[in-house]
Protein backbone atom coordinates (compact mmCIF):
# COMPACT_ATOMS: atom_id res chain seq x y z
CA UNK A 1 0.00 0.00 0.00
CA UNK A 2 1.69 3.43 -0.98
CA UNK A 3 1.80 6.24 1.38
CA UNK A 4 -0.61 8.10 -0.01
CA UNK A 5 -3.37 5.23 0.22
CA UNK A 6 -1.83 4.56 3.73
CA UNK A 7 -2.87 8.46 4.78
CA UNK A 8 -6.12 8.11 3.01
CA UNK A 9 -7.44 4.98 5.23
CA UNK A 10 -6.13 6.30 8.59
CA UNK A 11 -7.90 9.69 7.48
CA UNK A 12 -11.46 8.17 6.11
CA UNK A 13 -10.87 4.89 7.57
CA UNK A 14 -11.19 3.01 4.56
CA UNK A 15 -8.68 1.79 1.43
CA UNK A 16 -8.88 4.51 -1.18
CA UNK A 17 -9.03 2.26 -3.64
CA UNK A 18 -12.13 0.77 -4.09
CA UNK A 19 -13.47 -2.88 -6.00
CA UNK A 20 -15.62 -2.15 -9.16
CA UNK A 21 -18.11 -4.59 -6.60
CA UNK A 22 -17.89 -1.81 -4.10
CA UNK A 23 -18.30 1.31 -7.07
CA UNK A 24 -21.64 -0.28 -8.11
CA UNK A 25 -22.34 -0.70 -4.78
CA UNK A 26 -22.02 3.09 -3.72
CA UNK A 27 -23.57 3.81 -7.06
CA UNK A 28 -26.84 1.46 -6.35
CA UNK A 29 -27.34 3.21 -3.24
CA UNK A 30 -27.59 6.92 -4.44
CA UNK A 31 -29.98 5.20 -6.75
CA UNK A 32 -31.55 3.68 -4.20
CA UNK A 33 -31.60 6.98 -1.96
CA UNK A 34 -32.98 8.88 -4.95
CA UNK A 35 -35.83 6.91 -5.54
CA UNK A 36 -36.59 6.93 -1.70
CA UNK A 37 -36.61 10.66 -2.01
CA UNK A 38 -38.79 10.87 -4.91
CA UNK A 39 -41.73 8.54 -3.22
CA UNK A 40 -41.61 10.80 -0.16
CA UNK A 41 -41.07 14.23 -2.22
CA UNK A 42 -44.66 15.61 -1.54
CA UNK A 43 -44.92 14.37 1.79
CA UNK A 44 -45.69 16.61 4.40
CA UNK A 45 -42.42 17.75 6.53
CA UNK A 46 -44.10 16.70 9.95
CA UNK A 47 -44.94 12.85 8.29
CA UNK A 48 -41.48 12.54 6.70
CA UNK A 49 -38.63 12.66 9.58
CA UNK A 50 -38.64 9.18 10.41
CA UNK A 51 -38.27 8.69 6.35
CA UNK A 52 -35.80 11.07 5.84
CA UNK A 53 -33.56 9.89 8.70
CA UNK A 54 -33.45 6.34 7.44
CA UNK A 55 -32.79 7.25 4.05
CA UNK A 56 -29.79 9.35 5.23
CA UNK A 57 -28.36 6.61 7.88
CA UNK A 58 -28.34 3.87 4.69
CA UNK A 59 -24.93 2.63 3.96
CA UNK A 60 -25.56 -0.64 1.62
CA UNK A 61 -28.27 -1.11 -1.19
CA UNK A 62 -29.16 -3.86 1.34
CA UNK A 63 -30.12 -1.17 4.21
CA UNK A 64 -33.30 0.24 1.36
CA UNK A 65 -34.73 -2.70 2.28
CA UNK A 66 -35.20 -2.29 6.16
CA UNK A 67 -36.42 1.41 5.44
CA UNK A 68 -39.86 0.55 3.72
CA UNK A 69 -41.70 0.96 7.01
CA UNK A 70 -40.79 3.96 7.24
CA UNK A 71 -41.41 4.99 3.70
CA UNK A 72 -44.65 3.17 4.02
CA UNK A 73 -45.41 4.95 7.17
CA UNK A 74 -44.69 8.11 6.09
CA UNK A 75 -46.69 8.52 2.70
CA UNK A 76 -49.40 6.54 4.03
CA UNK A 77 -49.65 10.08 7.04
CA UNK A 78 -50.11 11.95 3.86
CA UNK A 79 -51.29 9.67 1.05
CA UNK A 80 -53.29 6.35 3.06
CA UNK A 81 -52.10 3.23 2.57
CA UNK A 82 -53.01 2.37 -1.19
CA UNK A 83 -51.10 5.37 -2.51
CA UNK A 84 -48.21 3.91 -0.28
CA UNK A 85 -48.69 0.33 -1.58
CA UNK A 86 -48.39 2.10 -5.10
CA UNK A 87 -45.34 3.85 -4.40
CA UNK A 88 -43.24 1.05 -2.86
CA UNK A 89 -44.40 -0.86 -5.61
CA UNK A 90 -41.64 1.50 -7.71
CA UNK A 91 -38.96 1.13 -5.01
CA UNK A 92 -39.62 -2.81 -5.00
CA UNK A 93 -39.10 -2.88 -8.72
CA UNK A 94 -35.46 -1.53 -8.39
CA UNK A 95 -35.00 -3.90 -5.31
CA UNK A 96 -35.70 -6.46 -7.21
Amino acid sequence: MSFLNRCLVAISGAPARRSFAQTRAGETLLELKAMCLELIADVAAGHRQNADNAIRDARHPHDVWNIRSALFGSIALSFGERVARERLARLDALLG
